[in-house]
């Protein structure tokens, strides 16, 4: 029987990241197995991919790399997949890969999460050469009128969006190639290209993230960023359109390409399929 909502007993921090970790584990192969120690307020994940101790606080696992807030489902999955694989190649529309590399970071990405049907989260890392690390979170959303949302997260702070209002379901037809949408009757429905709007990530925010890498992300010393995304921005949209950010159709089939080397060398990685609710997304 499950308790109404209200009359749950509150789950501690730490059961959360347990219970997220045993379906992890419950249905991972055995090279993908991670455990958990405990030591004090030391929590140390570790695969055979490599290892990542935080320092728990209240609610956060403070990590090298930033902190995860744990009542937050999507944290607690991108603290696990820290100690899981990722690859380089990851199609982002936030122009954190040329900003990072000029610090001599390379941007990663690790195994998405799809969760309550329209959201997909895909957690980044930027990594130096030196051993220093900056975790990001990328999401994917199908809004309730069908439109497309992506957004970038780093420690619980909205450093970008991209939005456009063309259905998701033609965003994505616009992998297709120009004979396969003129087989199928497409063509003329089908954007050439479109012009999302965009809240841009801030060259300043990502300065201060590489800046606080060097040091460590800890407990007492929160991180507070500039220029993050207004929170009427949905409802100022149009004031945000940016006439050079245009995604094309050779744009997204470039994408396509690459998320299908991606998914190749990711095990488990979900496979990229064009269906009514579409398992991967543009831009």
């Amino acid at each position: 029987m499950t308790l109404p909502r209200e009359a749950q007993a509150p789950v501690s921090p730490l059961a959360r990241l347990q219970k997220v970790l045993g379906h992890h584990n419950a249905g991972a192969a055995a090279d993908s197995q991670i455990t958990l120690d405990l030591d004090g307020r030391q929590v140390t994940l570790c695969s055979k991919h490599g290892a990542e101790t935080f320092v728990l606080s209240e609610e956060t696992l403070y990590g090298r790399g930033g902190p995860f807030f744990l009542p937050d489902e999507s944290a607690v999955y991108a603290a696990v997949a820290a100690v899981l694989p990722f690859t380089t190649g990851f199609c982002e529309s936030y122009g954190l890969t040329a900003h990072l590399a000029a610090h001599g970071f390379t941007l990663q990405a690790g195994q998405p999460l799809r969760w309550k049907y329209q959201y997909w989260m895909t957690p980044l890392r930027a990594v130096h050469p030196d051993g220093r690390v900056v975790w990001f979170r990328d999401f994917d959303e199908i809004r309730m009128d069908d439109s497309l949302c992506r957004s970038l997260d780093a420690g619980g702070q909205w450093l970008s969006c991209v939005y456009d209002p063309t259905e998701a379901e033609l965003l994505c037809l616009m992998e297709l190639s120009d004979e396969e949408l003129q087989a199928d009757g497409l063509d003329d429905i089908v954007p050439r290209a479109v012009s999302p709007k965009v809240w841009r990530v801030s060259d300043q925010a990502l300065d201060i993230l590489v800046r606080e890498a060097e040091q460590g992300f800890m407990p007492g010393a929160p991180v507070s960023l500039p220029w993050l995304v207004p929170p009427d921005f949905f409802d100022r949209a149009e004031e945000f359109v940016v006439s050079e950010v245009v995604f094309t159709r050779a744009m997204a089939r470039e994408q396509r390409t690459v998320r299908e080397k991606a998914n190749a060398s990711l095990p488990g990685k979900r496979r990229l399929t064009l269906s009514k609710v579409p398992e991967d997304l543009p831009f």
